[in-house]
């Protein structure tokens, strides 16, 4: 009886054990800032900060050809006395996209009103004023994958971004989107990852 009492101590204890070890050194947090900034510690070795500004959300709406919008946030490591690594995804979730492209259905040769499959919707990301990343949203939605980052720090560093969305003007006409009903809605993740 002595002895099974002191097995199942001994069991709750390497079941608590390996839950805090777990839980300590586990990577991979996403952290989506609402406004605040959010900090992440991985394992007591690197703090990371990620700070969305007033709101994580960006919205571009009322737009006509030509027209931008931006969104800056920013990422804050921190090394600690053994890692000085961290590598992290920018993501930006679309929950609506009302922008189209110029197809066969809504083209018409002999007017040339517009550019049929043009990239109207465009992106660009820059870390620290230098382009890393553009691309074209044009009827994108759900989780696009904009860089994934790869920062070694030797002391506390500050990465800041910008987002642009840019309605480019082909040209030509953009009847296929124009009208109050022409928007982009998303929010800016950021994705932690392990580092070394």
């Amino acid at each position: 009886m002595k002895n099974e009492k002191l097995l199942y101590v001994v069991l709750i204890l390497i079941v608590v054990v390996v839950g805090v070890s777990f839980g300590y050194f586990m990577v991979g947090i996403n952290i989506t800032g609402e406004g605040a900034s959010t900090n992440v510690k991985m394992a007591k070795l690197l703090k990371v900060t990620y700070d969305a500004g007033e709101d994580a959300n960006f919205t571009l709406s009322d737009v006509y050809p030509g027209r931008k919008g931006t969104k800056n946030f920013k990422v804050t490591v921190e090394p600690g006395s053994k890692q000085k690594t961290v590598i992290y995804a920018i993501k930006f979730n679309i929950s609506e996209n009302t922008f189209k492209k110029c197809t066969s259905s809504n083209h018409d040769d002999i007017k040339n009103d517009c550019d049929l499959n043009a990239e109207e919707l465009k992106y660009t990301l820059k870390e620290n004023g230098a382009i890393i990343a553009s691309g074209d949203l044009t009827e994108q939605t759900g989780e696009i994958e904009l860089a994934v980052r790869t920062q070694t720090v030797s002391e506390k560093e500050e990465f800041n971004y910008e987002l642009e969305l840019n309605f480019v003007d082909t040209g030509k006409a953009q009847n296929h989107n124009m009208g109050p009903d022409i928007s982009l809605t998303g929010k800016i993740d950021v994705n932690f990852a392990d580092g070394e």
